[in-house]
């Protein structure tokens, strides 16, 4: 008996021992699971379950190890009306800002070759415009980082008709967007900053993007299926074609979009999975075919950070950290990549170079937000299921925290990845999501996912990390507070200001919605004073206020009723701006008979006559300033 139990308690302690080393990355080799054959099961597995259930309607992979290609493959449709399959040697997908990393790469070696300084302002090497600089200096370095604390607008991004290769001087001051903030302060996610990279590119070379990329990185790499979006280079017919997938799995053809030449750098590609694989080998190995391998150092390191776990360096996310100690994952490893795409299509990039293995998703007509009845099919379900199957589980070491400490974070906190004035300002009001981090008892809590802006939603407790940073268990995101207070990060890049209660967007819409009713108001008061004179005031209220209301409404039917794109409908953008300038001049007419009214036929109205108008004047000038007023000053004031 005590030999059994003296062997039972070695072999306890060797496994303990194991677990520690198997904890520690001191013998587990997770990459010999990754093999052709374990990889093509898993793959063929998952794809075509999701495919079975209508999850997507076409899909590429491929997963480099070891300097190789072992594993790449096609599933579904590029083209489901003509029956056109999925290749991936020659179907090239759509990537969407998977694409950022080209330019970033392009940049620096603009910098290997000493024409371009990263801590130089941006504007030293525009030549067809210059950006704004209304709160600081913006340097490439803060361009390749997303620093520069520009806003996002999606407006005039996209067009079915494209004519030129290169964005006019008119194009870049017309859509020129605003600087929201101190550059250099914190990460700001900027499809603009990587598109005004991309117009630096050209002005410093003097070729387009598409003749830099071809020549500097394609070429060089053997990417032969790799194409920049723009009218005399893409293949249409080759090309995997969007498509909408609605909630009750029809498939409906999407217009083809060309990306504003303004903004290729942003993510203008179209590749195969096949040369992606070249791609990702090109990156995991430091080709000096077209970087030395000193800058690739720099652009896989971190540069800027929110939280211990993860990172941004130039041009690639950095999505877990080597320096990192408080997970009970792998220590030592570094994940890099970057992801991208709209409702209609998506693509990942994902990098393990300390195990040199990489892999790559791209996806066509999967379900999309706009359909929250259906889970969507999008790269991040296939590549975190690549990691649990072969890598294993993340988990992070958690401890409770003091309430009073917890208590400071405490707040309503508002997503800064959006417009900040005009019709897209207000739109984004209503659709982007406020977070909600709250107490309760003694834990702290957040919600806000995903809601419009009417709701919390799910609740889920934040767990104590590390300092000021947070695991959401369920989601397995970290949050991580500014040192400051002032703001919020959600994993990498994922940005939310701290607002008091009158900045909310639940106010917001109480303001509108009550506006919206006061303005109904009008027809009541016409109804009643018809017969007693002076009524040119309640004339104009009656048409002034239809028009008002059809300006607040307008964004909630078409974006959050109807479903349509927001990112590719520039017209929406466009009649709503009409309308708003519409309910202006209606506003300012109402004005003057207001106090025409009053000066000369006093005797005529009655107190509470007076006060209906100026309830019913004073909502038309709350909904005008949100329309049309505000983005007038913001953009005198830049």
């Amino acid at each position: 008996m005590k030999k059994i139990v003296a062997l039972i308690m070695l072999f306890s302690l060797l496994f303990s021992n194991s677990l520690t080393a198997f904890a520690q990355n001191e013998e587990y080799d997770w990459g010999s699971n990754v093999t052709r054959d374990a990889v093509k099961e898993w793959s063929d597995q998952l794809f075509t379950d999701y495919l079975n259930n209508n999850g997507y309607v076409g899909a590429i992979i491929s997963v480099v190890k070891d300097g190789d290609i072992i594993y790449e493959e096609g599933y579904g449709y590029a083209n489901y009306f003509e029956g056109i399959k999925a290749d991936p040697i020659t179907t090239p997908f759509r990537s969407g800002s998977t694409s950022k990393v080209f330019t970033a790469i392009a940049i620096m070696q603009q910098v290997e070759e000493g024409v371009i300084e990263l801590d130089k302002s941006v504007n030293e090497y525009l030549t067809r415009f210059k950006m704004d600089e209304t709160y600081d200096k913006v340097t490439v370095r803060d361009l390749l980082t997303h620093t520069a604390a520009y806003e996002e607008r999606f407006r005039n991004t996209l067009f079915i008709d494209v004519d030129e290769e290169l964005a006019s001087s008119e194009y870049l001051e017309k859509f020129k967007h605003h600087q929201i903030d101190l550059s250099g302060e914190r990460i700001q996610y900027s499809n603009y900053g990587l598109g005004m990279l991309g117009i630096i590119l050209e002005d410093v070379t003097g070729k387009t993007y598409r003749e830099y990329l071809t020549e500097n990185i394609f070429i060089p790499l053997g990417m032969n299926y790799t194409f920049v979006e723009t009218p005399n280079h893409l293949p249409l017919s080759k090309i995997a074609v969007e498509h909408v997938l609605t909630s009750d799995g029809v498939i409906l053809q999407q217009d083809f979009y060309y990306k504003a030449p303004a903004f290729l750098g942003s993510g203008g590609l179209f590749y195969t999975s096949h040369d992606m694989g070249l791609f990702m080998n090109s990156i995991l190995k430091k080709s000096t075919d077209i970087l030395e391998k000193d800058t690739w150092e720099q652009m896989l390191t971190v540069q800027e950070f929110a939280n211990p776990f993860s990172g941004v360096g130039y041009g690639f996310w950095i999505y877990e950290r080597e320096e990192n100690e408080q997970d009970n994952y792998w220590d030592g490893e570094t994940i890099v990549g970057h992801s991208g795409g709209t409702e209609t299509f998506k693509s990942k990039m994902i990098l393990f170079p300390k195990d040199d293995i990489g892999i790559f998703v791209g996806v066509v007509g999967s379900a999309s937000r706009t359909y929250l009845e259906q889970a969507p099919f999008n790269p991040h379900l296939p590549i975190d299921s690549f990691i649990k199957t072969f890598r294993g589980e993340k988990t992070f070491v958690t401890a409770p925290a003091q309430p009073d400490f917890l208590k400071q974070f405490a707040g309503i906190y508002q997503s800064t990845r959006r417009a900040w004035a005009g019709s897209e300002a207000y739109r984004d009001q209503l659709i982007y999501e406020n977070l909600n981090v709250f107490m309760d008892g003694e834990q702290l809590y957040i919600n806000g996912f995903g809601e419009l802006n009417f709701g919390g939603g799910n609740s889920y407790e934040l767990k104590h990390i590390q300092n000021r940073t947070f695991l959401i268990e369920e989601k397995v995101a970290i949050i991580s507070f500014s040192q400051n207070g002032k703001y919020l990060t959600k994993d990498v890049y994922n940005n939310y200001d701290k607002i008091s209660w009158y900045q909310t967007s639940k106010l917001f819409l109480i303001l509108v919605l009550a506006s919206i009713l006061f303005l109904l108001t009008s027809i009541i008061l016409y109804v009643i004073n018809k017969r007693k004179g002076c009524i040119n005031f309640e004339k104009t209220a009656i048409l002034s206020s239809g028009v008002a209301i059809a300006t607040a409404l307008f964004p909630i039917i078409v974006f959050g009723i109807l479903g349509i794109h927001f990112r590719l409908e520039n017209r929406v953008f466009l009649y709503n701006n009409i309308l708003g300038w519409l309910t202006l001049i209606l506003t300012l007419i109402l004005s003057f008979y207001y106090v025409i009214d009053i000066k000369n036929k006093k005797e005529q109205l009655t107190k509470a006559r007076i006060i209906h108008r100026g309830i019913i004047l004073i909502s038309h000038w709350l909904l005008t300033y949100l329309f049309v007023i505000y983005d007038v000053i913001r953009i005198s004031e830049s």
